[in-house]
């Protein structure tokens, strides 16, 4: 085993343990895992999320420090990434400090922020950053319902299983047919897990970031939204597509509206920004090419999971009529799982409308606008701090 004493074990042993320890953690979290003998050592795939993984073992009592062992691993991630698989460069070591987990972290986002990184120890440590990997997360020790000193390392309150949890806290206060997510009264991790489909570690892990940062009533018996007028301040900052919005033309003519499962497959689309507002009953901004919000990369023409519908459409050129706009949201779990079907074509619900357009030049504040005096002001001043 990796954790045997010191001239037990040879390094291919301990990198070949290693890896089986990194797709241990990611099968009991859910994932898709392949080995690949010629590519990366695991390639890593949950929903829309796909990983290429290179992982490095730290032997025990190595003096190499963790900041140069992930840089390795880094390169060798990088290179074994591509298009449809982000690298995930993770190192493995007998024991790693918090403080050593918060200098890798500062580390990695100052020289490396495109890649996604990962710290396991044999203590039962497991830290991860990026797109998809909040679950992964545990403290050795950790006991249900405790309450951690202090964050491992500074948490992304706006991360996409965040961004849903929010939802969640915020959609009994919201009609139905305007988002699309569990009504109920939370007294903790346990139960806003249960309701909101995330682990309980995640959960507990996010309502101690809105506790740190001043979010939560601390005097309630359920879970409430306190200072909410900053929050949405905040939420508003955050980017909500990764990649270039694409616009495309059709070959042959159709309404995208109602074609939206024949152009990209069965629940893999929804409508957003303006198009979603005219569904929501919240649109009065017209000319403007309806957008699309996909939940992965390859559903777009050419892609492995393009339905036969893609085959219509072709990459608007300069001077081209655009008949929609792509946009791959950052926040896909939060986008899809809370999309509402107010006339049976899927559409991104409120809340993700009124962050979508807020910053689009096409009248998109005075949408955000409309969408804030009819509904989400209302939920400031609910909590008195409007």
């Amino acid at each position: 085993m990796i954790n045997q004493p010191e001239g037990r074990i040879s390094p291919v042993e301990a990198g070949r343990d290693a890896v089986d320890l990194v797709r241990a953690a990611f099968l009991a979290a859910g994932w898709e895992v392949i080995d690949t003998p010629n590519g990366p050592d695991l390639l890593l795939g949950k929903g829309p999320i796909r990983y290429a993984a290179q992982v490095k073992a730290i032997p025990r009592g190595s003096s190499v420090p963790i900041e140069d062992a992930w840089s390795r691993v880094c390169l060798e991630a990088r290179s074994a990434a591509d298009a449809d698989a982000r690298p995930l460069a993770i190192v493995v070591a007998p024991k790693a400090s918090r403080a050593a987990v918060d200098r890798l972290a500062a580390f990695a986002h100052r020289h490396a922020p495109d890649v996604a990184m990962g710290v396991i120890d044999h203590s039962g440590l497991r830290w991860f950053r990026g797109p998809g990997l909040d679950d992964l997360a545990h403290e050795p020790n950790e006991l249900p319902g405790a309450r951690s000193p202090q964050p491992l390392v500074q948490k992304n309150l706006f991360s996409d299983l965040n961004q849903w949890l929010l939802k969640v806290l915020l959609a009994p206060e919201l009609p139905e047919q305007l988002l699309n997510a569990p009504r109920g009264e939370y007294r903790n991790a346990y139960e806003l897990a249960e309701a909101a489909g995330c682990s309980v570690m995640s959960a507990h892990r996010f309502i101690e970031e809105l506790r740190r940062e001043g979010f939560l009533d601390e005097g309630a018996r359920l879970l409430q939204l306190v200072r909410r007028a900053e929050l949405f301040r905040r939420w508003k900052q955050v980017p909500a597509h990764s990649l270039p919005e694409v616009p495309y033309r059709m070959l042959i003519p159709m309404e995208v509206r109602s074609n939206l499962d024949r152009l990209f497959g069965a629940r893999r689309a929804c409508l957003g920004l303006f198009a979603a507002a005219d569904e929501l009953g919240v649109g009065f901004v017209s000319g403007v090419a309806p957008h699309v919000l996909v939940d992965r990369q390859s559903v777009l023409p050419g892609g492995a999971d393009a339905a036969e519908g893609a085959r219509n459409l072709v990459i608007a050129e300069r001077g081209d009529a655009v008949d929609l706009v792509v946009r791959i949201p950052k926040a896909v779990r939060s986008v899809f799982r809370g999309s509402v079907q107010p006339k049976q074509v899927a559409s991104a619900d409120i809340i993700q409308v009124w962050l979508d357009v807020t910053e689009h030049p096409s009248r998109g504040a005075e949408q955000a606008q409309l969408i804030w005096e009819r509904y989400l002001a209302a939920l400031v001043e609910r909590s008195g701090d409007a």
